[in-house]
């Protein structure tokens, strides 16, 4: 199996550059993030996840995702708090993993920015670094960026979820301002789970 994976590499490195993209512009995100519910979407956040850890199968069914929950985004920037937005978020992930451990209310989730928008991402996933290897990750995404594949944004950053301080990966979602920090015009995008 590695045998294919250096040759995939290999391959990469080795490449012509004749198709390869560079990043026009790259999306200003913070080092700390804060996500705030409030009233009753705290407790319908509380009683969604709950519900996922204790259905039967190892992965989070299409229901607990779908279901949607109001939020508010801070950001510290240059020492400052910064009110930025607000948002309609949603579970993510496939595994159980992304919905983290039962004592801390904190899961991977999707955001979807209504008004405003996070050093110019208005989707993206703010994800719990043990489902994805946090740092490996991260150098993945580098090494396709410096081979000019377009990769979607992803750093580490210390995000306040709801009263709890944690490391998660910001990932920004393909969209439209994806492809416009690439430089490409708007075209279809094809997503495929792997």
């Amino acid at each position: 199996m590695y045998k294919y994976s250096f040759f995939f590499v290999l391959f990469l490195i080795l490449g012509g550059h004749g198709y390869a993209y560079e990043r026009v512009y790259e999306p200003v995100i913070p080092e700390k993030i804060v996500v705030s519910l409030s009233g009753k979407h705290v407790k319908k956040y509380a009683n969604l996840k709950q519900k996922a850890l204790k259905s039967r199968s190892y992965n989070i069914k299409q229901k607990f995702k779908n279901k949607t929950f109001t939020v508010r985004i801070a950001a510290k920037h240059s020492g400052d708090w910064i009110n930025v937005a607000q948002g309609r978020a949603r579970l993510t992930g496939d595994w159980k993993d992304h919905l983290g451990k039962v004592s801390h209310n904190v899961s991977s989730i999707n955001v979807k920015l209504v008004k405003g928008n996070l050093g110019g991402v208005i989707r993206f996933r703010l994800l719990l670094p043990e489902t994805k290897r946090a740092e490996n990750e991260i150098f993945w995404s580098t090494l396709m960026e410096e081979l000019g594949f377009p990769v979607p944004f992803r750093k580490i950053v210390t995000v306040d979820f709801a009263g709890y301080e944690l490391p998660m990966i910001f990932e920004e979602k393909p969209a439209k301002e994806f492809l416009e920090s690439w430089g490409i015009r708007e075209a279809p995008i094809i997503e495929a789970d792997e």
